[in-house]
This record gives C-alpha cells, structure tokens and sequence, in this order.
C-alpha cells in the first residue's frame, strides 16, 4: 500500500525548503546575469522593486509547497518502482528524472522557446538540475523522518 499522506507531508516541507532556496537563487542569478534587469528596475519606483522581490520570495515558497506536495505523492506512488535501498538514494533518481522530464523537456517548450537559450541553460539545465536532486534527496531523507508516524532526525 502506498503512503500518500507520508509522501505530501514529506515532499510538501522539502518543497517549501527548495521553494525559498530556488527563489533566493534566482533573484541572485538574474542580478548577476542580466544587467537590463537592473536598466529596467532602476526606473521602476523602489516599492514596486521591493513588491517584485517580495512576490518571486512568496512564489517560491507557495509554489514549492504546492509542487512539493505534488512530487511528494508521486514519490509516494513510485517509491517501490525506483533503483536502490535508501530512500535518499530514492530521492535522487526521482529527483534526475524530475529534471529530465521538467527541466530538459518541458522546459524546452516553455523557457527555451520563450526566455531564450541563456535563460535555458542557466536555469533549467544548470539550477534545475541541482534543485531537482536536492529536492528528490531531501524527499527521500524526510521520508524516512515520518515513517510510522515517528519523527527521526533529518540528518
């Protein structure tokens, strides 16, 4: 029998945590990347650049549990299906196949059509690939924190 509610508990506060570290990411990576951001915004009144910050920190920690959540079940679904032992190892196989299928393929339609091939690179095979398999291990190691409803220590 699968563990639904384990695997959103544990996918969902992994995704909240890969939420905020992918929105901190990101809001670093586009003031290094692009200097046009800073063009733009530097003409933008200092609340609405506070609002934007605020809104991408919210969007990732919001998006990040509702996803998390969502891959958690997932994970959940397969747990029994993937290679290896631990569930940390686990994690990280869901985690790559996550970014293939999302990072490489997905976001080839959406961000490389649309952002460009900058933007794809840097974000959806570089930072993509290194938050999905953070997230699918700190899945994995939350997972085995909530079994039998006990919690352990995550690390």
């Amino acid at each position: 029998m699968f563990d639904y509610n384990r695997g959103a508990k544990a996918g969902g506060i992994a995704g909240l945590i890969i939420g905020i570290i992918n929105a901190f990411l990101t809001l670093i990576v586009l003031a290094v990347i692009w200097q046009s951001i800073a063009e733009i915004t530097a003409k933008v009144p200092t609340g609405l650049t506070v609002a934007i910050i605020i809104a991408a920190i919210w969007q990732g920690i919001l998006g990040g549990l509702i996803a998390g959540g969502i891959f958690g079940i997932i994970y959940a679904g397969v747990y029994n299906k993937l290679p290896g032992s631990a569930s940390s190892s686990k994690g990280l196989v869901f985690g790559f196949v996550y970014w293939i299928v999302i990072g490489i393929i997905l976001g080839y339609f959406i961000s490389f059509q649309s952002q460009g091939i900058t933007y794809y690179l840097i974000f959806n095979l570089g930072l993509g690939l290194i938050i999905a398999l953070l997230w699918g291990y700190l899945t994995g190691k939350l997972w085995d924190r909530y079994a039998g409803g006990k919690d352990q220590p995550l690390i």
